[in-house]
């Protein structure tokens, strides 16, 4: 059975926020450290249909996708997890609440800063 862990993940100009409810934790990175799923679409290499490999920081991802949209995309972590981050409900030029990009660390949590 599959370990499906859910997380927030907010960011800006510089900043990235991950909450994790199901490890009590929040990590607070810069863009640096995170792809940008656009540049990795980008850079990504076809291997046959819908199906895409591109690397970064010595992380190779596994791209889904047609071309209206991304499916899901894979890679293992740096502690050699398998992640598949999966994409649905997709729609574009949607109005969205402001109040859905207001980051805030649930009290209690630990704060990882990379």
């Amino acid at each position: 059975m599959k370990n499906l862990w859910q997380k927030k993940i907010y960011f800006n100009h510089t900043r990235v926020l991950i909450i994790e409810p199901e490890l009590e934790q929040a990590i607070i990175t810069t863009l640096e450290n995170i792809p940008n799923i656009a540049q990795l679409l980008q850079e990504a290499q076809e291997i046959k249909p819908n199906t895409y490999v591109t690397k970064f920081m010595e992380t190779t991802y596994t791209i889904i996708a047609t071309k209206e949209r991304i499916e899901k995309v894979t890679y293992k972590d740096k502690l050699d997890n398998a992640v598949e981050i999966l994409f649905s409900n997709q729609t574009t030029n949607l109005f969205l609440d402001e109040t859905l990009f207001k980051a805030e660390i649930p009290k209690g949590y630990d704060v990882v800063r990379e």
